[in-house]
């Protein structure tokens, strides 16, 4: 495991690590065991759902925002305009090259037995020899899918990015939403400090430590206010619209754990991934290349039509005994090949397609071994970011909840100081927050596992790998 994904795997872990702490001081100083050890025992199963994809509450809200993003993103219309033209490429490239008509006109016309040449016109086709006319268009064609699956692979990357910035963004409200209860909820014990203080029972640092905590809150919703119009601004630009253009999200999706069958997804992602059907057009489109370059050796061949305009004889002789045809015009048929006859260029024009085939081969076994990987990260992750929320959810806040609740008696009772009701609300207000960002890392790594997939939305359509070969 490298030192980024032991990174990864730590910030996972460190947030509740860091938490227990905070957690343990209350429940040694105030809870009584027994609430203790209740409060550790394992939480409810939650049932798994039947089908993966359907673990992740369907919001009309996101739906729409992702239509947007594929109707407006102007990158994936660059795409999409890119691989209009290669189809049109491709069907102009197996076509025959235009014919070609000539004239001649005689300044000095030359004689003939039946009469003076007045001029000629020439019509002529060059006909590829057997085969290349058709290697030339599959080989276009092939371009052709190959642009498609790059805007197709354009399209799954935008969809799971909106996606993540959208859940990104609902965690931000949700973050806000928990911060500005907790503002509130030391407003209330500023109250009674300032109660307590005024009634003798109480200190002055405790009203004054209690607005030091109030302060510090609203500068974090200062600094989550930035954070949000920062998220909001890059969802803006994926569908093309102003940076403060409002966003209206809603909760951070609770999904529930899937059923992950790891061959069948592997399967699945090395079918339907458009950069998967990229590479294979890209192996299809050098073979066809190779087999081009080795006819280049044989010729082409070029046929034509010739039409002589011919005057009658007016010297002497022809007027006086005009031969059989006098001044009947001529008509002719051509014909030539181009003669392969320079080795070495063509030489170099097979090594050049042998290699390119190589060169398509290996991306194809790159493409494919970097999709099993990401899909093996993520079917690794998944469950246990899932574990992440179960103890977050089932143990985490609930512990926070409690803690809080023995601080708050103990304060009233006095066998409590302010820092310790501060330290128990801090501790209770990371543990809601910790729990948010657990789900929404959960719903974004199911989500990157579905474009893993190469998934679309329901909304369009798929296209299949072999579609338009």
């Amino acid at each position: 495991m490298g030192s980024a994904e032991r990174s990864s795997w730590c910030r996972y872990l460190a947030l509740p690590l860091a938490l227990v702490p905070f957690l343990l001081v209350p429940f040694l100083m105030i809870a009584p065991w027994a609430t203790v050890l209740g409060q550790m025992s394992d939480p409810p199963a939650t049932p798994e759902s039947s089908s993966w994809s359907e673990s992740v509450p369907r919001d009309p809200a996101l739906e729409s925002f992702v239509s947007d993003v594929l109707t407006s993103n102007p990158d994936l219309a660059v795409a999409r305009s890119a691989a209009g033209a290669a189809r049109a490429r491709a069907r102009q490239a197996g076509a025959l090259p235009d014919p070609k008509l000539g004239g001649t006109g005689y300044l000095m016309r030359p004689q003939t037995r039946t009469g003076p040449v007045t001029g000629m016109v020439t019509l002529s086709q060059q006909l590829p020899w057997f085969g290349k006319r058709g290697l030339r268009g599959d080989a276009a064609k092939a371009e052709a899918d190959a642009q498609a699956a790059r805007a197709d692979a354009m399209e799954v990357h935008l969809v799971a990015e909106a996606r993540r910035l959208y859940y990104e963004l609902c965690f931000v409200d949700a973050q806000a939403s928990l911060v500005g209860e907790d503002v509130a909820t030391l407003e209330h014990y500023e109250e009674v400090a300032r109660a307590r203080y005024a009634s003798g029972r109480g200190l002055e640092q405790g009203v004054v430590k209690v607005q030091a905590e109030i302060t510090r809150a609203q500068a974090r919703l200062l600094d989550i206010s930035a954070q949000r119009a920062s998220m909001q601004a890059r969802l803006n630009a994926l569908r093309d619209r102003p940076a403060d253009a409002e966003i209206a999200v809603g909760p951070v999706p609770r999904a529930t754990q899937p059923s992950l069958d790891a061959a069948r997804l592997r399967a699945e992602a090395q079918s339907s991934r458009p950069e998967v059907w990229e590479a294979e057009a890209g192996v299809e489109r050098s073979q066809t290349l190779t087999r081009l370059a080795h006819k280049n050796y044989l010729p082409d061949v070029t046929i034509g039509l010739t039409y002589t305009f011919v005057g009658e004889r007016d010297d002497p002789a022809g007027r006086a005994s005009p031969p059989t045809g006098n001044g009947d015009d001529d008509f002719g048929i051509t014909a030539g090949i181009n003669l392969p006859i320079w080795r070495g260029r063509l030489a170099a024009e097979v090594e050049e397609a042998a290699e390119g085939e190589a060169k398509s081969r290996e991306a194809e076994r790159a493409a494919r071994t970097g999709i099993d990987r990401e899909v093996g990260d993520l079917l690794a992750r998944v469950p246990l970011i899932w574990e992440r929320v179960r103890l977050m959810d089932g143990v985490l806040t609930v512990q926070a909840d409690q803690a809080l609740r023995s601080a708050e008696s103990a304060y009233e009772a006095g066998t409590a100081n302010a820092l310790d009701l501060l330290d128990a609300e801090r501790v209770r207000v990371e543990a809601r927050i910790a729990a948010e960002r657990a789900r929404t890392d959960y719903v974004i790594a199911l989500s990157d596992l579905e474009a893993s997939l190469g998934r679309r939305p329901e909304t369009i359509p798929p296209r299949s790998s072999g579609e338009g070969r």
